[in-house]
């Protein structure tokens, strides 16, 4: 009797273990999935979230949310330069990666209204943009409250230069925008769109907008210098251009700020 209360027992700690170790392959995953997001260029929070991933999936290979954000880490792994939603943006070997990663998190979890969002994601990306679409309306249906649906939709819109379903979309976003980063994508997007339609002043108060929501990210200050450097105004864009390399002097804010600083000194 005693050897089947014993089994019993072992069973039942097995089994609970098991729980356990699947509880926290998913927190784990789920830290690292938005760790990326909150600054994917972030080299010191891409390693920790790829540390967090791996040991996720010794904890439970099987999990949709570590597919989800191998996914999304090997994503941003490949980036080189250029639109996050552009193909051009990535090595094409990890955006094939990314994508077989992202179907196998939606085979582990189709309830998983992630496992969605990231396929949708990679499909943006490949130019998929009706499957895209397919998946974005069932993670709508899993999560109603999700950010992702929505922004994306609305990044599909603007590809379509569709200025009102775009519209509608930023309202969609804004109301379930919580974090900062996800109020810095909905600029993006906001951005995205009036250079579609070369609105140069919306623009620059997009721009400023960027800015003011996080005064200390680097990438806020060089992309307003670049935009300046473009326009020719030379002696605002070695402002922010500086102010960007001040933060953190990655290499395209350094090279423009020379080249900024090398036309001031022409014009006069």
């Amino acid at each position: 009797m005693k050897g089947i209360k014993s089994a019993c027992a072992l069973i039942v700690l097995t089994f609970f273990s098991a729980l356990t170790q699947a509880a926290t392959a998913v927190e784990m995953a789920k830290q690292a999935y938005f760790l990326i997001e909150r600054d994917p260029l972030d080299l010191d929070q891409r390693n920790e979230a790829s540390y967090l991933i791996q040991r996720a999936n010794v904890l439970d290979g099987d999990e949709p949310w570590v597919a989800v954000a191998q996914s999304r880490l090997t994503l941003v792994s490949g980036y080189k330069v250029g639109q996050r939603h552009d193909r051009r943006a990535y090595e094409e070997s990890a955006v094939s990666t990314a994508r077989q990663q992202a179907e196998r998190a939606v085979r582990n979890g189709p309830n998983l209204a992630m496992a969605h969002v990231q396929l949708a994601m990679v499909l943006i990306i490949q130019g998929e943009l009706r499957t895209a679409w397919d998946h974005l309306n069932t993670a709508d249906s899993l999560d109603e409250q999700s950010f992702y649906p929505w922004y994306l939709r609305t990044v599909i819109a603007i590809h379509h230069k569709d200025e009102k379903f775009a519209a509608e979309g930023f309202k969609e976003i804004e109301s379930r925008a919580s974090q900062k980063y996800q109020k810095r994508l909905l600029l993006h997007e906001r951005m995205r769109l009036a250079k579609a339609t070369k609105n140069l002043e919306e623009r620059d108060r997009l721009h400023r907008k960027m800015i003011e929501l996080d005064p200390d990210y680097a990438y806020a200050w060089g992309n307003y210098g670049s935009f300046l450097l473009g326009q020719k105004r030379y002696r605002e864009a070695v402002h922010n251009l500086e102010r960007a390399v001040e933060l953190k002097p990655y290499g395209l804010a350094v090279s423009q700020l020379a080249e900024a600083r090398r036309k001031l000194n022409q014009a006069f």
